[in-house]
């Protein structure tokens, strides 16, 4: 990763903020196909700076969230040399991943993030961690940190949640994935992080 590290810490919308932008901006599909792992979107290779980054740099600009096509001109802005060297079915691939894969994704750690110190947790999005590792956010219990993949109940969620968290796995025993079920927008609720409650604050384990 060639960018310096975005965290967030403090949730910059609520829950409720979050889901009612959706509600009044529900997230499209667009040409999903072309997104899938080993298409078009993967085979244009690495951006110079990874989506994430670019999503955190956005929203924290704004202290807003933003439609998914607002999302999309920022990066094909922000990779305008990278793209130029791209055939136009590569870059539709690469639209198709941030409407598709990244949008969503962001959308579910912004929403859990604040969800989570909602519950009384401090919370922490690592743009880094992210990309390195697979950790969509961090909850802090005491000294412990418990480090989050989320994932939906479809067979590419699953998929790729998986591909980026199996490395991690063997080394990082408080590593959770919290998963939901597939079909339209479902939301994560604190049910789904109850576990941190029966954390004890020096754990270096999950229950």
């Amino acid at each position: 990763m060639n960018c310096a590290a975005i965290i967030l810490d403090e949730p910059i919308l609520n829950t409720l903020q979050i889901r009612e932008f959706v509600r009044e901006h529900p997230i499209e599909q667009r040409d999903k196909s072309l997104s899938y792992m080993g298409g078009p979107g993967c085979r244009a290779g690495m951006p110079p700076s990874p989506a994430i980054h670019e999503f955190m740099k956005l929203y924290k600009l704004k202290s807003d969230l933003f439609h998914q096509k607002d999302f999309t001109w920022h990066c094909f802005y922000a990779w305008e040399q990278w793209l130029k060297n791209q055939i136009q079915i590569m870059k539709r691939g690469v639209a198709s991943k941030l409407y598709n894969n990244f949008y969503p994704s962001m959308i579910d750690s912004i929403h859990v993030h604040a969800l989570i110190t909602q519950m009384g947790f401090r919370c922490r999005i690592d743009t880094k961690a992210d990309v390195v590792g697979g950790v969509d956010v961090s909850a802090y219990v005491g000294s412990t940190v418990v480090d989050i993949a989320l994932t939906t109940g479809s067979n590419y969620a699953v998929q790729w949640a998986h591909y980026k968290w199996d490395s991690e796995r063997a080394q990082n025993k408080t590593m959770r994935v919290v998963d939901v079920p597939k079909g339209d927008k479902v939301w994560y609720n604190e049910i789904d992080f109850m576990f941190l409650k029966s954390i004890p604050a020096n754990s270096t384990s999950l229950p």
